[in-house]
């Protein structure tokens, strides 16, 4: 038996009860969290497909207990990973009826106030959960009949998922637009003190911008621009009206999107062509700049 095996096993006991204690939820967080940091590594990848884990954490997702939470981050983990791994677990997370779990906690994420260890974490766990259908939809590109069974969710009694992504938009822009304020105010700060506002100046102000609602709206619109380029000019129109019904700013998503291509595609294109002189990113280009235009 090898150690994801047995990590996986551990958190099988979890399936049908919950932790008891405090304690015991730490204990059970603490092996998902070794769960997660054993799949960074391939070798490990691999194991965890050949233990059936995907099949596991759908288990765990549709069971209604406190490991799902822990499930909904496994799953992150191994499907935005990229690589052949990534676009087998997303194969196996739709043919062991995935699709139908981690929807339904889209649309509603369960309450987790009451339990200490998960106080304040429901924006972590909505990145988590977006993130996992934005993967769905990267991975599953080359094969049509799984792709649009993702697709298909957003359409489906009358586009309430799709509704759905308009208010995380529109929470997500709203918290986004709360943290460019202070990281100006914090700017003029340090001008005003001196400080240089440097590269690693402005590798902190990304980073405050994608914890406080640009990592979300990025999935958003991501997902966003792959239902309007699937469906077509109608799914457009109707997409816009779902938004404006929601207060959220349709207009962004093209903005959001550019931004994504800047520093994904256009930022690490000249760094490398300065140092190689040869092309790169042609995949990224291909998938953004369709989408960019679909969207605005």
């Amino acid at each position: 038996m090898n150690g994801v095996e047995t990590l996986a096993q551990t958190i099988a006991k979890y399936r049908k009860k919950d932790p008891t204690t405090d304690d015991e939820i730490e204990f059970m967080e603490n092996i998902y969290d070794s769960l997660c940091s054993s799949i960074l590594f391939p070798a490990n990848k691999t194991l965890f497909m050949d233990c059936e884990c995907v099949e596991l954490m759908v288990l765990l997702l549709r069971e209604r207990k406190l490991s799902r939470f822990g499930a909904i981050r496994v799953l992150d983990f191994i499907l935005s990973g990229g690589g052949e791994h990534s676009e087998t677990a997303a194969k196996a997370f739709i043919e062991h009826l995935g699709l139908a779990a981690i929807f339904g906690v889209f649309m509603k994420l369960p309450k987790m106030k009451k339990y200490n260890a998960y106080k304040g974490m429901e924006s972590k766990y909505e990145e988590h959960i977006v993130t996992i259908i934005a993967s769905l939809l990267r991975e599953l590109k080359n094969n049509t009949d799984l792709f649009q069974r993702v697709i298909a969710k957003f359409l489906e009694k009358n586009f309430s998922k799709s509704v759905r992504l308009a208010e995380l938009h529109a929470v997500a822009e709203e918290k986004l637009r709360a943290c460019e304020r202070e990281l100006s105010d914090e700017r003029e700060s340090a001008i005003a003190a001196g400080e240089i506002i440097d590269e690693e100046f402005e590798d902190e102000e990304y980073l405050e911008r994608t914890e406080n609602g640009l990592s979300v709206l990025q999935q958003v619109d991501f997902i966003v621009a792959e239902v309007i380029h699937s469906c077509g000019d109608e799914m457009r129109r109707q997409m816009k009206k779902l938004f404006k019904l929601k207060s959220a700013n349709f207009n962004t998503v093209f903005h959001v999107l550019v931004g994504v291509y800047v520093e994904a595609v256009i930022k690490p294109y000249f760094s490398y062509v300065t140092h190689t002189h040869t092309h790169t990113n042609e995949s990224l280009k291909r998938v953004f700049i369709p989408m960019c235009v679909c969207v605005c």
